[in-house]
Order: C-alpha cells, then sequence, then structure tokens
C-alpha cells in the first residue's frame, strides 16, 4: 500500500510539473510573432501614409488640364447636372472648365447665357460619399462623376408625349399579344363595354370606316413595327454610349431600357450628348492648329 501511494503522489507531482519545450521551437514561435508585428507595423505605416496623402497644386493643374482637354462634354454636363439641381438657374452653358481638384472636391467654372444677359458662375462639387484617398483615386472617381451626370434619369420619363408614347405602346402589347385580335374584334363588334364604345365611335368608324378587321390589321402591325423600330434604336443609341461617350455597362444599359421603352423621345439626349462632344473636340483640335 505505502509502494502505491508513493507511485500516486509521484505521478501527481509530476502532472502538475509545466512542460518544457525544446529551444528549437520557443526560437520559430519568437521568430513567427516577430515578423507577424512587423507586418502589422508596415500596414499601419502605409496606411496611415495613403490617409495623409494630399493633392498637390501641381497635380491639380495636370488633371484640370486633362480634364479641359480630354473630357470637355463631361465637364459641360457636370454644370447641367448643377443646374437640373438648382431649379433656380436656368440657360445655355458655354466654356464650362474644371479650374481645380482637391481630395475633398473639385471646381468648375462656366458662363451661363439667357437670351442676351450671361453671367459667370463658379462651383463646387463634393466627393461623395468619401473623399479621395490620393491622387490615383481621382481617376477613378473621375470616371464615377462621368457615369453619373451622362446617366439618364428618371425624370425624363415624366413628360406628356413619353406618357403618351408609354400608354400606346402598353396599350397596343395588351391587344396583340394578351387580349389577341381575334378577341379584340369579338368585343369591337358587341361592345362589352363603354371604352370599346369609344373605340367604335372615335377611332374604327372615323378613320377605318367602320372596318373592324382593317382596324385589328393596324393594331398588329403597329405593335410589331414599334417593337422593331425601338429595339434597332435602343441598339444604335447603346453603341453610342459605349464608343463615342464611354459609359460603363450599368449607365448604358439604363439608356437602352429607357430607349426601347419611348424610342427616339428619348434617344436623342444621347445625340445632344455626342454633339456637344463633337463641338467641344472640334474646338479643342482647332486651339492646337492655332
Amino acid at each position: 500500500f505505502r509502494l502505491t501511494s508513493d507511485l500516486v503522489s509521484k505521478q501527481r507531482k509530476g502532472g502538475q510539473k509545466k512542460k518544457q519545450h525544446s529551444p528549437f521551437i520557443l526560437s520559430n514561435t519568437r521568430k513567427r510573432a516577430q515578423q507577424n508585428s512587423n507586418k502589422t507595423a508596415t500596414k499601419q505605416h502605409c496606411t496611415t501614409n495613403k490617409m495623409s496623402e494630399k493633392i498637390t497644386e501641381e497635380t491639380s493643374k495636370r488633371i484640370c488640364k486633362h480634364m479641359n482637354e480630354d473630357h470637355a462634354h463631361t465637364i459641360h454636363y457636370m454644370a447641367q447636372s448643377i443646374l437640373t439641381s438648382n431649379k433656380k438657374k436656368k440657360g445655355e452653358i458655354k466654356n464650362a472648365t474644371m479650374t481645380s481638384i482637391s481630395n475633398k472636391e473639385y471646381c468648375i467654372r462656366f458662363v451661363l447665357c439667357n437670351g442676351d444677359l450671361c453671367e459667370m458662375c463658379h462651383e463646387t462639387i463634393a466627393f461623395y460619399p468619401t473623399p479621395l484617398v490620393d491622387s490615383k483615386d481621382a481617376r477613378t472617381r473621375m470616371i464615377e462623376e462621368h457615369n453619373r451626370v451622362l446617366s439618364p434619369q428618371f425624370s425624363y420619363l415624366l413628360t406628356p408625349i413619353i406618357l403618351t408614347t408609354l400608354l400606346t405602346c402598353a396599350l397596343l402589347g395588351y391587344a396583340v399579344e394578351i387580349l389577341t385580335l381575334e378577341t379584340l374584334a369579338l368585343h369591337l363588334s358587341n361592345p362589352p363595354s363603354f371604352i370599346y364604345v369609344l373605340l367604335n365611335t372615335y377611332l374604327v368608324n372615323p378613320f377605318f370606316y367602320a372596318s373592324i378587321s382593317n382596324f385589328c390589321k393596324m393594331v398588329y402591325i403597329s405593335w410589331y413595327f414599334s417593337t422593331v423600330a425601338h429595339a434597332l434604336e435602343a441598339f444604335y443609341f447603346a453603341y453610342l454610349c459605349r464608343t463615342k461617350l464611354k459609359l460603363g455597362w450599368m449607365s448604358t444599359l439604363k439608356w437602352f431600357s429607357m430607349v426601347l421603352m419611348v424610342g427616339y423621345f428619348v434617344g436623342w439626349r444621347i445625340k445632344e450628348m455626342v454633339d456637344v462632344q463633337a463641338k467641344e473636340e472640334k474646338k479643342r483640335m482647332e486651339k492646337k492648329a492655332s
């Protein structure tokens, strides 16, 4: 019994002793800890330098020169976006230029003419939602601003002629694809509601000489003609967005969808942007030649 108790007490004492690692394992562990601390310090140092880097006056002049020479149409629509948000100011924009850029904002100058009265305007636009990190970040943010000011607005659809076009296309699609022409002809011959009575009275009888079949044929032709025409216009204006205006895929998709719905009633805005770009390009070439 004494031998057994002595063995048990020795085992307990041995279990309470701390494990001793070899010098090789300890040295490797210390090296890894030192490497991790060095990496963390390097990251913090880089982040601090990155956050503290400011756009100098020389860099600002270089960026402004590039924007004014190669992207004058973008600056024109930057000024246009300011006028859209500020409803008190209206008129024609001329000679829009970027004057300076900093980490927080950029400034543009333009002449606003309302008839014979012109005034010089200076506007400052803040970078949203965060300021620039450094000068390299300016290119990315300028591309974002380019896509923002040249992207379509929902308010473009809120005009009487476009709303009428949308309603007409929706009714044509409903008549051909959902109601079918046979059902439409049956309803017109035996009007079940006041709407079909109005169609018979003010559309079928005066313009189609009371011929319901001719009216249904015209509905069929109008629907597929408008569908094909709007699709061709949408692809053409999407091509202009990508090749001429250099818009991103998301902005191009927005324009494509709008033109597909209402056709040239929205597409003319893209044509106007391309014309402004061509005009600014012509001015730049004339300056270089002189």
